[in-house]
């Protein structure tokens, strides 16, 4: 199943033609769209309300929190109107965030999980800055209710929606390692790490498009806004587990060595313990194949 969902969130990462969503008034504008504009979304629908919360005290809290399966703001403040919208398709109920990008459109996916989580979503104002909250649920619990279980609170920033940070954190960062695990299905396994002058070496395990050692000098786009987005999470404020409440799923070790030899380490088991690490975890991933790696040896 995880395999199958970061295909379709690579595959519409890419860039589509635009239309203005400031045009859309009605549930059937907003299928429309979604259908017209988007491949993977053919069958795409606004999410049944009685189905997302099944359970009577589900429906009190929505109406409560005035809960809208589609709604727009600017969420990346570039004067365009971006479209959150709870989405069923292939039968599967997905929270995500359309961005309109001028000439493209770049759709975000803030549930990974469908199975996982149900989510109350509220959009407010921090500021003049859109604040999307994240009132959770458990959506396996066998439409049991058993109340709100986590509150997320979300702004856009680094191209992605992460934690409110503290933008003046600045640490003086040494090397950056990463690890993941095997799980039951092909994920990547490979071992990355990355000193503060920018080289690198990656070994690449297994279910990657290569195997071998490789080094590389990471370009400094990528590691500039690596470096940042560590500083605004501010990472060795983080917990030093994570974990989802499923089995079966891929883990990632985070390592993170800094301010004369201090080192901060993420296990996070199921690879989303906050929205930051998440996006992390995902550029991290495409240092594998956006770099220029020089191949060393073969395992």
């Amino acid at each position: 199943m995880k395999s199958a969902f970061l295909v379709i969130f690579i595959f519409m990462a890419f860039a589509l033609k635009a239309n203005d969503i400031d045009e859309l008034k009605t549930n059937q504008d907003v299928e429309s769209f979604l259908r017209s504009h988007f491949p993977a979304f053919v069958d795409a629908q606004i999410a049944y309300r009685d189905f997302l919360y099944p359970d009577p005290l589900e429906q009190k809290v929505a109406d409560s929190l005035g809960i809208k399966l589609w709604q727009k703001a600017d969420f990346d403040l570039n004067g365009k109107t971006d479209l959150l919208v709870y989405m069923n398709t292939g039968g599967k109920n997905y929270l995500i965030v359309i961005l309109d990008e001028g000439k493209s459109y770049h759709v975000s996916f803030l549930s990974r999980y469908p199975f996982a989580e149900t989510y109350f979503p509220v959009v407010r104002k921090m500021g003049t800055t859109p604040l999307l909250i994240l009132y959770k649920t458990c959506s396996y619990c066998h439409g049991k209710f058993d109340g709100i279980a986590g509150i997320d609170s979300l702004v856009y920033r680094f191209g992605g929606v992460v934690e409110p940070g503290v933008a003046s954190r600045k640490y003086n960062i040494e090397k950056i390692e990463a690890a993941t695990h095997p799980c039951t299905s092909a994920c990547p396994v490979f071992d990355i790490s990355i000193n503060s002058n920018r080289s690198a070496q990656y070994n690449a395990i297994k279910y990657n498009d290569t195997t071998g050692n490789f080094t590389c000098l990471i370009d400094t786009v990528n590691y500039n806004k690596i470096i940042a987005l560590l500083n605004y999470i501010d990472f060795p404020d983080k917990r030093n587990d994570y974990s989802v409440t499923w089995t079966d799923d891929q883990a990632i070790t985070l390592t993170i060595t800094y301010n004369g030899g201090k080192v901060k380490k993420i296990v996070d088991y199921g690879e989303r313990g906050t929205y930051g690490l998440n996006l992390l975890y995902s550029w991290l991933y495409l240092l594998r194949t956006n770099q220029e790696w020089k191949y060393t040896a073969r395992k």
